[in-house]
């Protein structure tokens, strides 16, 4: 298992006159550029509507199909059911109301998860308080005012190191325990603010095959848990950072 471990690394964004580069900073304080590819210009609001920059085009699922495991109740603090889309909204145990910024699935010990896309770098984060790993796929776009980033979220290990670039259907790690994993994707044009950053629905981004293999997946979890069934994939297209409350 590779894991960041002394390495860490963290994105930040600099000026140099009128353009921002984003850059990795390692803790000993080197810095170096990271690579940029073609992308749309940076969105915002719009008439008082959000409008989402064209990010990296998800064609991988993240993990097999049958991967996806029905049998049985996920943890006690999340809803039932084996797959929660984006913008599903549920009550917590304490009583307050959580809307998912990511796709949650609840999946089959020992199964694989993949890149959905190609990344031009990685970030792994140790999480202890879960004890598991949260692995960022980083994606820029042609003029670096704006990032993508991919979450995959409570990997128990890890197949990529901080520092790579990976391709799509690339192995990012394993999901050994019988818990959640979640898919987030965020569209980053601030890293000093929660301004302008938005969770944005998967489904917006993916090709035919991404959409259909989630399309599938609501089908089963609705078969298996009729009384917690939704009607789409993306029950939000988006949800703005500063107005997210976990």
């Amino acid at each position: 298992m590779s894991t960041s471990g002394g390495s860490r690394t963290k994105l930040i964004c600099t000026k140099e006159g009128s353009k921002k580069i984003w850059r990795v900073m390692g803790v000993d304080g080197g810095a170096s550029d990271a690579g940029g590819k073609s992308g749309a210009k940076p969105g915002g609001t719009k008439g008082g509507k959000v409008t989402i920059d064209k990010g990296p085009l998800l064609t991988v699922a993240p993990f097999r199909a049958e991967a996806l495991d029905c049998s049985d109740h996920g943890p006690s603090d999340i809803p039932a059911s084996c797959f929660r889309p984006y913008g599903y909204t549920f009550s917590k145990p304490s009583g307050e109301s959580k809307t998912l910024p990511s796709h949650q699935y609840i999946l089959a010990p020992g199964t694989e998860v993949y890149a959905v896309t190609d990344a031009d770098l990685v970030f792994v984060e140790a999480q202890p308080e879960t004890n598991d790993y949260e692995v960022l796929l980083i994606v820029f776009t042609n003029d670096r005012n704006a990032v993508w980033k991919i979450a995959y979220d409570h990997l128990d290990e890890v197949s990529v190191k901080a520092g790579d670039k990976v391709k799509a259907g690339q192995k990012i790690g394993v999901k050994r325990t019988y818990s959640d994993f979640e898919l987030q994707v965020n569209q980053i044009r601030d890293q000093h603010s929660s301004k302008g950053n938005f969770y944005v629905c998967p489904q917006l981004l993916g090709n035919p095959a991404f959409k259909a293999f989630h399309d599938a997946a609501l089908q089963k979890s609705n078969a298996a848990f009729p009384g917690l069934a939704v009607a789409s994939t993306c029950l939000k297209p988006s949800i703005a950072e500063a107005d997210y409350r976990g």
